[in-house]
């Protein structure tokens, strides 16, 4: 979806996909990885209901962890002037 934004505006197709994949695809996988991981680490996250403490704990703690470690990720795209910083520019000519 965001490459097809992009592209709308007149970026040629090849680097509307190279700025979505950069924004959108990076920021999530650390985030996504993170969550997995902290969530298998976690013993008996994996094994909690709706009733338990655990299980708001098991998804709220994961999503802490990946935040605060992919917040300095998106940071670095900004710096560089990629990823998200980019986006909003070719969103409308």
């Amino acid at each position: 979806m965001t490459a097809r934004r992009v592209h709308r505006t007149g970026l040629d197709l090849r680097h509307a996909v190279l700025i979505a994949f950069v924004a959108d695809t990076l920021s999530i996988t650390v985030m996504e990885l993170l969550n997995k991981a902290v969530l298998v680490a976690i013993p008996g996250a994996l094994d909690t209901n709706l009733s338990t403490a655990n299980f708001g704990l098991s998804l709220a703690g994961p999503l802490a962890v990946a935040f605060v470690v992919s917040f300095p990720v998106n940071r670095c795209l900004i710096a560089w002037s990629r990823g998200h910083a980019v986006v909003p520019g070719h969103h409308y000519p």
